[in-house]
């Protein structure tokens, strides 16, 4: 039985169990705004609950942006439970199940703040106690953030607070645990003085705010430069340079000169073209010139795979990110919007078994998801020896404008390893053809 929380808060979708405690999304109806609440059921005793709510209470008595905030906290007799921020649901353990490390360039400023964080708790008195890459949140919407505060039975030295907390660091950078090589022979743009910073951490010989101070003081070594692509905030400039230049060119006849009256159009000149000849204009293939992903969180959606989607090769994918409720509870729904330099008149694509998927189309970028005419949908089928997972959708007429793949259902793909085991879902898409 769930506590009885204040009426603003409506608990919407079970998240799982951390230990003893149970986490919920739900939703402030005052604010408007989507909180995690973590609650003790009514099997836990007195002196628990109590241990709980002081640990609340200390944490809410250190504020910085890397500790995830409180909002309230309380008991009605038979459960307690606390109300804080919704940082996105996503954690270091998440990420790196799916294959996905903390990026280069956010690292040194996310790690130096979760190390900053630690370091005032520990300032204030307070340990964390459970670190680990499940007390770590982290998204593009959102800077990283200690998470899983008031766990029965932590720890009660600072200095296993540290060491834990760079073991995290090293895993969401490497991928790999602590018998990893050091973070600079593996990844790009990490300079040598991180890994000296996370072995003495680990090792117990610096604090957390000594910790904070090297990552943050650490020289980035010179990353790989990354490939541009346009996102939509260039794509209105350049199309209206295209029409500018378009219009220049249509208009040239037009040029103003001092003789001739602007709109007195010179004789056009005489051609003899022999019975025998013959013109033929051959069209330009048709391309896709800009992918991008829609997602009405917008807190990406692994947006560096999308260019395995027009890449020609079916072994590469862009993934939608892993959610542990079917998407239709938490979102609409995510999708890539592709603009083509000509008309379709077909889209076949690859993905994921059990995927819900429509294909839209707008003239302009809607503000919203009801903005898109729906052209098409179904569920991706069972694969096949001949085809896999494959689908073909004819495409009516449309010039211009925006096409959107838009995915309504993820395929399940399994249990966490959380007490209880948690479902999760995501899917993939291999390869996204247009063809005339």
């Amino acid at each position: 039985m769930a506590a009885k929380l204040p009426d603003r808060y409506q608990l919407e979708i079970r998240l799982g169990r951390d230990g003893d405690i149970e986490e919920w999304l739900a939703n402030d109806s005052t604010l408007d705004r989507p909180v995690l609440v973590r609650l003790l059921g009514p099997e836990v005793g007195p002196a628990r609950r109590e241990e709980f709510l002081a640990d609340v209470k200390a944490l809410a008595g250190v504020g910085h942006p890397h500790l995830v905030e409180i909002y309230a906290a309380g008991t009605d007799g038979a459960s307690t439970w606390m109300v804080g921020e919704w940082t996105g649901g996503v954690t270091i353990a998440d990420r790196l199940e799916a294959g996905q490390r903390m990026p280069v360039e956010e690292f040194l400023p996310n790690a130096a703040g979760l190390a900053s964080a630690l370091g005032a708790l520990h300032e204030a008195g307070q340990v964390h106690g459970a670190i680990d890459t499940h007390a770590v949140t982290f998204s593009a919407a959102h800077p990283a953030k200690l998470t899983s505060f008031a766990r029965t039975g932590h720890g009660l030295d600072p200095a296993e607070d540290v060491s834990a907390l760079a073991l995290v660091l090293q895993s969401a950078l490497t991928g790999l645990g602590e018998a990893g090589p050091p973070p600079s022979q593996l990844t790009d743009g990490i300079h040598p003085l991180v890994d000296e910073a996370l072995d003495e951490a680990r090792k117990g010989e610096i604090s957390a705010v000594e910790l904070a101070a090297r990552l943050r003081s650490s020289p980035t070594s010179p990353a790989p430069p990354r490939t541009h692509t346009w996102g939509w905030r260039w794509l209105a400039p350049a199309a209206g340079l295209l029409a500018l230049g378009l219009g220049i060119i249509a208009l040239g006849p037009f040029g103003h000169d001092d003789d001739v009256t602007p709109f007195d159009l010179p004789d056009p000149p005489v051609t003899t073209i022999a019975a025998t000849t013959t013109t033929s204009t051959t069209l330009a293939p048709l391309e896709v010139l800009v992918v991008d992903v829609l997602d009405p969180s917008q807190d990406g959606e692994r947006d560096s795979e999308l260019p395995n989607l027009t890449d020609g090769d079916i072994t590469t994918s862009w993934r939608t990110e892993r959610y542990f409720a079917p998407i239709q509870l938490i979102k609409p729904g995510v999708g890539v919007t592709f603009v083509l330099n000509r008309m379709p008149s077909r889209i076949e694509f690859d993905a994921s078994e059990a995927t819900g998927w429509e294909v839209r189309w707008a003239a302009t970028l809607p503000a919203d998801i009801a903005g898109w005419e729906t052209i098409a949908s179904g569920v991706v089928p069972a694969p096949s020896a001949d085809t896999g997972a494959h689908v073909t959708a004819a495409l009516p007429a449309r010039r211009g404008g925006f096409w959107l793949l838009w995915l309504t259902q993820l395929t399940p793909q399994g249990q966490s390893d959380d007490d209880p085991p948690r479902d999760f879902y995501y899917s993939f898409i291999y390869e996204v053809r247009f063809s005339t």
